[in-house]
């Protein structure tokens, strides 16, 4: 088993958001009610909803089939207006505020604004420093929970993505995007732990510092 550590920020209230350009984590508050119902089927049924990527369990088996897509890359909810596609009709709604240009969530530390209180919680992580996210197995830390998902990977050595030029497998998409480029010949950088791309080498290893 791989228990995830973390700590609760008081900060991240119900249906906050932490949202990345590609990466979204929705906290639900109907998650938290599903977890505490009564109903005898619910925790006859908790044991066997555990994700098949890495260790977490879930007490409802939607919100299993939404965290599955955090390891498979499946968007089924594309916007209207842009080509851009998310894991849950929630954040697709967050996401198309954006189109409207509506930003009420300002930083204190800085200019930046937000379209969500989520992104805004964690763009301040930048400011503190915090990292609320710590990985059982080792000291590592994280901004976000989806880059500890991805590092538990590589303590379970699940590999689930494979490529369909040749038979080599990863821990995570990024990296099979990356690699995909070997038999593309693409010349774009792409950030291994996310789904961020630069035209530069440099942009991109100054990016990836935020995942360490």
């Amino acid at each position: 088993m791989f228990p995830l550590k973390k700590e609760i920020d008081s900060s991240d209230s119900e249906h906050d958001e932490i949202k990345t350009e590609e990466h979204s984590i929705e906290i639900d508050c109907d998650m938290i009610k599903c977890s505490n119902s009564r109903d005898p089927m619910v925790k006859q049924n908790k044991q066997h909803l555990q994700c098949k990527y890495c260790d977490k369990i879930f007490v409802c088996n939607s919100y299993l089939i939404q965290h599955h897509r955090i390891h498979t890359g499946e968007k089924p909810f594309q916007c209207n207006k842009c080509e851009k596609a998310f894991t849950q009709r929630g954040t697709l709604v967050v996401h198309q505020r954006t189109h409207t240009g509506a930003k009420s969530f300002q930083c204190s530390h800085c200019d930046k604004t937000f379209t969500q209180k989520g992104s805004l919680v964690v763009h301040q992580r930048t400011h503190t420093g915090a990292k609320p996210f710590q990985c059982s197995h080792c000291d590592k830390t994280f901004v976000r929970e989806v880059y500890l998902v991805a590092h538990l990977m590589a303590h379970n050595g699940a590999k689930p993505f494979q490529c369909s030029h040749c038979d080599t497998t990863f821990t995570q998409k990024g990296s099979l995007v990356v690699h995909q480029r070997t038999h593309t010949g693409s010349n774009s950088f792409q950030c291994s732990l996310c789904d961020k791309t630069f035209r530069q080498k440099s942009n991109l290893t100054r990016h990836q510092r935020i995942h360490t």
